[in-house]
């Protein structure tokens, strides 16, 4: 695999069981052929478990076949059986976490033993269209650190409730102004080295604080205008205006205060 890089996807989870195999096979049968994906459940309380348990089964041992050929001779169909998982460029590390440490944490314990030139995290009940990490993977190789995409809600019986489109990288529209950079996104492992992991400090937005972070240290952001990803938007979320009343005083109130520091660093600049 010495032509494609080894990308690392973090997959936080907790209590999203139902979830986590669509998650999952979003990222096994991406068309990038060498990944690895780290499983980061926080101490779930449902039967997260026993869900990546049998995942692990599956992909070790699961077949499955399709009607390939008419044996005229024996007036039989024949049936081509394979492996349900492809075994080749593929990794799959779960790890376990004695108790939930919040998700800043839950990110830096996956990143932290990611060892692929890029990396991304993706939480467990959403689902990435299978060109994502190829796609964005060649927007960083032409020289940027940053790379995001376009991506749709998706509700819980699959209905798509809107497209979100995300406007080209602009710092005042998408880091300023708000966070306009999206769920589907891909990056530089070696930024942490010289900036840092996710903050405990914003344990609401601690992507945008970081991905903030990134680009006043003088990563290069880039848009990449295709759909690539589904953002799950449960039936809760969808009646309450996305964020339940008791998290989006504090989710705003976050996100205000990043806001006001890319502004304030704008200013600063010649």
């Amino acid at each position: 695999m010495t032509d494609y890089p080894l990308i690392s996807i973090v997959v936080p989870t907790y209590n999203h069981a139902q979830y986590l195999p669509i998650c999952l096979d979003g990222i096994w049968f991406q068309d990038y052929p060498n990944i690895e994906i780290i499983v980061v459940n926080a101490n779930s309380p449902d039967n997260t478990n026993e869900v990546l348990e049998n995942y692990q089964s599956d992909v070790k041992n699961s077949r499955v076949s399709y009607a390939s050929y008419f044996n005229e001779k024996t007036d039989e169909v024949e049936r081509f059986y394979h492996d349900r998982y492809p075994k080749e460029g593929r990794r799959l590390e779960i790890v376990t976490l004695p108790s939930d440490p919040g998700l800043s944490e839950t990110y830096n314990e996956g990143v932290r033993r990611a060892e692929g030139v890029y990396v991304t995290t993706i939480v467990s009940d959403d689902i990435p269209h299978p060109r994502m990490i190829s796609r964005l993977a060649a927007a960083l190789d032409a020289d940027y650190d940053f790379a995001y995409s376009d991506e749709l809600l998706v509700l819980d019986n699959g209905r798509v409730e809107r497209e979100f489109i995300f406007p080209d990288f602009c710092p005042q529209r998408c880091l300023a102004d708000w966070y306009l950079c999206g769920n589907s996104k891909l990056w530089r492992r070696s930024l942490h080295e010289k900036i840092g992991y996710f903050s405990t400090q914003y344990p609401m937005t601690q992507d945008y604080e970081l991905f903030a972070r990134f680009f006043m240290e003088g990563a290069k952001f880039i848009h990449v205008p295709e759909v690539l990803y589904s953002v799950r938007f449960h039936d809760h979320q969808r009646k309450t205006g996305n964020h339940t009343a008791d998290r989006e005083p504090k989710i705003f109130s976050e996100s205000k205060d990043i806001a006001k520091r890319v502004r304030e660093f704008l200013r600063g600049q010649p």
